[in-house]
């Protein structure tokens, strides 16, 4: 049986999880007078929980007071349901004049991506005092570049919400930026803004960004390639703007993407260099203890701010604060109880944090580091030094593969089958690159000429490790791609671990019985998910950008793509990659907009598509489509602004269903509209998204 004495806080940490999931579905506020309620008999039972007969009752209102406390905490953790939020005086379909503090910018190819808090809104009759973010593009010129942390500007612009995704399976950028408290977007043109005043964000905020710049800079100095100053960057300063996407999938295809997020690794070593160095002075008294107490916390907190405050840096810095408190205190509690205190404040704090993916697979991994790898290790004896630490090296990455494996297919969609084997780079690698970064940075400051020393050394590491990990990327069967898993296999996936953990533990063959019926659930699952999708065929009209166009036609696992010239595989990727993959699509044809294609299930030929029994035609010019008899069509795809009458061609091609494609401006879908009235049936891919139409 599980201690839980041992464990204070992951016994406290459940409950509150829940009622933040529990705010979710139950998108109510939560009446204060619940927790009036329940604190009397709460404070009442303290007194009285050592007694038996109180244990139970006291146990469950704790339960329910934290349940509440999540509930609360994930309610009002979405800002725009505050009355002052800006989104309450917006004037709809105009221009919006505010006034607005800027957090944080980053430069994109076209534009400047802020984000902002906005102080002032202008109401009907006087400015509002508001509050709440918005994400804006400013476009570019030479007053732009000059923007940073903590200006005030004034702009005048359009406020719109975040879209939706408009491609099924597409990733939601409205989800992943609404867990930020971002739900509203603008664009700037450069005459709609203007700057106000500087330095009006946060000192301890503003310094760190100066510092990291002026620490990037010592970086770019020394690092003369552009993939080892992405590298050095991301791992170093948390800056992962630089990366191209060749490097992310090379990472990401080894399983060693989680080194470019600045996490626990990182906040660790210099956890372990300042006790080093600051062990050295010779100071013994109890003042001194505290005092170097506070100094290392310190130093931890402002790494996680010079690398961005990531949620695995947060959690790392949270965790590394509660040990080093307690290590000062002369206690040494549980690392799962550490972890649970640290995930426990931060999503007091930061309730949204639980969807981060980087919190998700910190905590996991670190879970399953601690838990499994002396297992693991243990299991294996090497004589050997060099094999021995290369087998402990092994035993980590395993752990924490192991607890991580559900959650990563969930979310990526493949297995990096070499895992182990990046372990065993970039593991000792990212120690050496901390270590030649901070002596870097030192030698720079105090004295800059012999820079280049450190400097040669961390390019070499750097390249060296880049290296590696190309090569590894491209070794046979380096990465299992295409699987696609639900939310119920990832739950079994985690039910498996747990009772085959129990079972071991409590040496009860009954709890891996229990575990052996859930992976034939599991079995059962995939494969009916697996049957279900192959069954399908379906058109799918992607939303597209201008003068483009990608249409799917999908039967099992066969696809035909019809797609113009222009669009690339990128593109594609973007567009249709994760429909495909959940549809278990083996095999894609490319059919360019001007080719012939017969198959047995599908024929194309004068835009005109038959795929089995359904047909569409596509029209995308001003010519209007002849043949010697006309078919009859299901639906009728128009595209790139033709100006080929509505009304001759339903009556042509006998039918009243149009699709029109993303790729059409606004006032020719609009004009459209107007033209069809109640007469027809319009599909609106720019408004509504992606159509996908069932074939039999």
């Amino acid at each position: 049986m599980i201690n839980w004495r041992e464990y204070p806080f992951v016994r406290l940490l459940l409950p509150l999880i829940l009622g933040i999931l529990f705010s979710f579905l139950w998108t109510v506020a939560l009446p204060f007078y619940v927790f009036i309620f329940l604190f009397p008999p709460l404070v009442g039972l303290t007194y009285l929980r050592g007694k038996y007969k109180y244990r139970t009752i006291y146990g469950f209102l704790v339960t329910l007071f934290l349940f509440c406390l999540g509930h609360f905490l994930g309610y009002h953790a979405d800002e725009s349901r505050r009355a002052d939020h800006y989104h309450h005086f917006l004037n709809k379909n105009e221009a919006q004049v505010m006034i607005a503090t800027i957090t944080d910018i980053r430069s994109t190819p076209k534009s400047y991506r802020i984000e902002l808090n906005v102080n002032t809104i202008s109401g009907v009759e006087e400015d509002q005092s508001v509050s709440g973010k918005l994400l804006g593009y400013v476009e570019q010129n030479s007053a732009a570049s000059t923007l940073r942390y903590g200006d005030q500007i004034y702009l005048s612009a359009k406020i719109n919400p975040i879209a939706a995704p408009s491609n099924p399976e597409e990733f939601d950028q409205r989800k992943f930026l609404s867990n930020r408290n971002l739900h509203y977007q603008t664009y700037v043109k450069a005459s709609e803004w203007k700057l106000l005043a500087r330095d009006q964000g946060n000192t301890l905020i503003a310094f760190s960004i100066r510092t990291r710049d002026q620490l990037f800079s010592i970086l770019e100095n020394q690092l003369s390639t552009m993939n080892e100053l992405a590298v050095g960057a991301a791992l170093i300063l948390g800056k992962k703007d630089l990366l191209e996407s060749g490097t992310k999938i090379a990472y990401a295809n080894t399983g060693a993407m989680h080194v470019l997020a600045v996490s626990g690794l990182h906040v660790g070593l210099i956890y372990l260099g300042m006790s080093f160095f600051l062990g050295l002075l010779p100071f013994k008294s109890s003042i001194w203890v505290w005092v170097k107490t506070w100094m290392m916390v310190a130093g931890v907190w402002f790494f996680a701010l010079l690398t961005g405050g990531s949620p695995s840096v947060l959690r790392a810095a949270t965790m590394f604060s509660f040990i080093i408190v307690g290590q000062a205190m002369r206690h040494y509690p549980s690392i799962y109880n550490t972890l649970a205190v640290s995930a426990f404040f931060i999503l007091c704090i930061q309730p949204y944090m639980l969807f981060e993916v980087g919190f998700q697979l910190s905590y996991l991994a670190v879970t399953g580091i601690v838990y499994f790898q002396e297992k693991i290790y243990s299991q294996l004896y090497i004589g050997n030094k060099l094999g021995d630490y290369i087998w402990k090296l092994t035993s980590i990455a395993i752990a924490a593969q192991l607890v991580t494996i559900p959650i990563s297919l969930y979310y990526f969609h493949q297995f990096p089958v070499y895992f182990w084997l990046s372990g065993l780079v970039v593991i000792p690698s990212a120690m050496i690159i901390m270590i030649l970064a901070v002596v870097l940075f030192f030698v720079a400051a105090l004295v800059p000429k012999l820079a280049i020393v450190p400097g040669t050394l961390l390019y070499g590491v750097l390249y060296l490790t880049n290296g590696l990990i190309f090569l590894i990327s491209k070794l046979p069967g380096a990465v299992i791609s295409g699987i696609w898993i639900g939310p119920l296999s990832v739950f079994l996936l985690y039910l498996i671990i747990v009772f085959v953990v129990v079972g071991i533990e409590a040496k009860r063959f009954r709890w891996l019985q229990v575990a052996t019926v859930l992976l034939v659930l599991f079995s059962l699952n995939f494969s009916y998910q697996r049957i279900k999708s192959y069954q399908k065929s379906e058109l799918v009209f992607y939303h597209t950008g201008k003068n483009k166009t990608l249409i799917d036609a999908i039967d099992r696992s066969v696809n035909w793509a019809i797609k113009t010239e222009d669009l690339s595989d990128t593109e594609i990727s973007f567009l249709a990659k994760n429909h495909r993959m959940k549809l278990g699509v083996q095999t894609t044809h490319q059919v360019r907009k001007d080719d012939q294609k017969m198959d047995s299930e599908f024929f194309y030929h004068g835009r005109l598509i038959q795929f089995k029994n359904t047909k569409i035609q596509i029209v995308d010019s001003n010519r209007f489509p002849q043949y010697q008899v006309a078919p009859a069509v299901d639906y009728i795809f128009l595209e790139n602004n033709t100006t080929v009458n509505l009304t001759e061609l339903s009556e042509y091609f006998k039918t009243k269903k149009f699709i029109l494609s993303a790729n059409n401006a606004v006032w020719k879908i609009d004009q459209w509209k107007t033209e069809a009235a109640a007469d027809y049936e319009l599909i609106d891919i720019k408004k509504e998204g992606a159509f996908i139409l069932p074939v039999e």
